[in-house]
């Protein structure tokens, strides 16, 4: 993923502007393009699959390495590297909330809270240990099976574990540790003032099962009698029906010219050259990319989008999430907000696309130069929407590139789903701490932002 405030992105953050119509908004949530992504694996036959697709596409925070090479314009901070799961950051954030209940009771002169705390470590300590164990007897599996493919491994593991007795056993053992905690939160909730009971109420969601949901983690899993190998996830999808999604076509489309009025205002906005920063070029020969770049600074060209579906929808979850406490505890846990952050960043809805096709017209000179960099194996990327070279195939992965007499398309077929980005909050965002984010713009630029955003606030 993009971060908002990366140079280079600025110009697709503007044409989600177009396609969400709506405008940067800190209330509603900014967007943020996702490199490229494509839900190639769902399966029509296996919906509970595509729900378990669906959970982990909105289950990520924080920003991920980007695909293009261009150097020159992109800066390449550790912070990118960093992938935070939302479900992991969450319970590292009650775990913090555990602490603060222990102070405001002082139950250490209780005995009642030392019996429940330390059946509650020892339920984690012997779940811990048993995974080291399994671990250790999965390695010398694999040593005494190396033949195993790489992409049948994870499938192997699960029926390993379920033919030696190991998947039954953890999750007896991970009941333990819910049950245990379902104590503990219970006396803690009979204790705590009652500014603080809205804290044990999260986490005894969190450890409640009836707020998680079974899912397979492969299609061929999805039916009854398989049921057994499903996982308990806890609950959060996009609220929308893949089935209903591929069936009903809500066409959008739009054409963007690297001469409109609007990309004026981006270059003004967003600090950007949209001649220069439409087409991110990477590989080829170091002339052949040169050459790209300059030909595409004064050269202009256009494109259409075009979608048989396009729509953000909303995020769905269950109630072991309360962003409540952000706003109120949480404010006083910096460490967990901002750039480095383990919640810096929470995914609101998520846009998705289907049946994307993308036509662009561009100069005789563009074309041959572009013939020339594909030739020498450079590739061309379109922020979230396409990414390669011209020897596209027909693949659910990939567009099909085609060469037209003005310039070229990329067509997937109508069936292909793309996840393009997601709408997302960020909390306690101050001043001083634009300067830490990985961006391309000066931090009297975020400031500029910052107050823009405070003048929409006000009535």
């Amino acid at each position: 993923m993009a971060d908002i405030f990366e140079r280079a992105w600025g110009n697709y953050v503007a044409l989600f502007e177009f396609l969400t119509k709506s405008e940067f908004d800190e209330a509603k949530g900014l967007i943020q393009p996702y490199n490229f992504a494509t839900l190639y694996s769902y399966d029509l036959k296996a919906p509970n699959f595509n729900l378990f697709l669906l959970l982990n596409a909105v289950n990520y925070v924080g920003s991920g390495t980007p695909t293009d090479d261009n150097k020159e314009h992109v800066d390449r901070s550790t912070n990118l590297s960093r992938i935070q799961r939302l479900v992991d950051a969450y319970e590292v954030f009650l775990n913090r909330l555990d602490k603060i209940i222990a102070q405001a009771i002082d139950p250490t002169e209780k005995e009642e809270y030392a019996a429940l705390q330390t059946r509650v470590e020892k339920a984690r300590d012997a779940l811990e240990d048993y995974d080291t164990v399994v671990e250790g007897k999965w390695q010398i599996f694999l040593e005494r099976n190396p033949n195993i493919p790489p992409e049948e491994l994870s499938a192997r593991r699960i029926i390993w574990e379920r033919d030696n007795g190991y998947s039954m056993e953890r999750e007896r053992k991970r009941n333990l540790v819910r049950a245990a905690n379902v104590q503990l939160n219970g006396w803690l909730r009979s204790q705590v003032p009652p500014e603080y009971s809205k804290i044990v109420d999260a986490r005894n969601y969190f450890d409640d099962p009836n707020y998680h949901v079974d899912l397979p983690v492969a299609p061929q899993f999805d039916n009854t009698a398989m049921q057994h190998m499903w996982r308990k996830f806890p609950a959060q999808f996009p609220l929308f029906s893949v089935d209903e999604f591929l069936a009903n076509d809500n066409v959008v489309d739009h054409n963007y010219s690297t001469e409109e009025e609007h990309y004026k205002r981006v270059e003004e906005k967003w600090k950007v050259s949209v001649k220069g920063r439409w087409g991110l070029f990477s590989g080829g020969g170091s002339a052949e990319r040169r050459e790209m770049e300059e030909i595409s600074k004064k050269s202009a060209f256009s494109f259409k989008i075009a979608f048989k579906r396009f729509q953000e929808v909303e995020i769905f979850r269950d109630e072991w999430f309360q962003d409540a406490l952000f706003e109120t505890v949480g404010a006083k846990m910096p460490d967990m907000w901002g750039p480095t952050g383990i919640l810096g960043r929470i995914p609101v809805s998520v846009i998705v696309a289907r049946g994307t096709r993308i036509e662009v017209k561009i100069s005789e000179e563009y074309r041959r130069s572009l013939e020339r960099f594909f030739a020498a194996g450079g590739s061309v990327s379109f922020g979230p929407f396409f990414s390669g070279g011209g020897n596209y195939s027909k693949d659910e992965r990939y567009m099909d590139y085609q060469k037209t007499a003005e310039g070229f398309t990329l067509q997937d077929s109508d069936k292909t789903i793309r996840l393009l980005g997601a709408r997302i909050k960020r909390y306690h965002w101050k001043d001083k701490d634009a300067g830490d984010y990985r961006s391309g713009i000066s931090l009297d630029d975020g400031r500029a932002f910052l107050r823009y955003l405070d003048q929409r606030k006000k009535p």
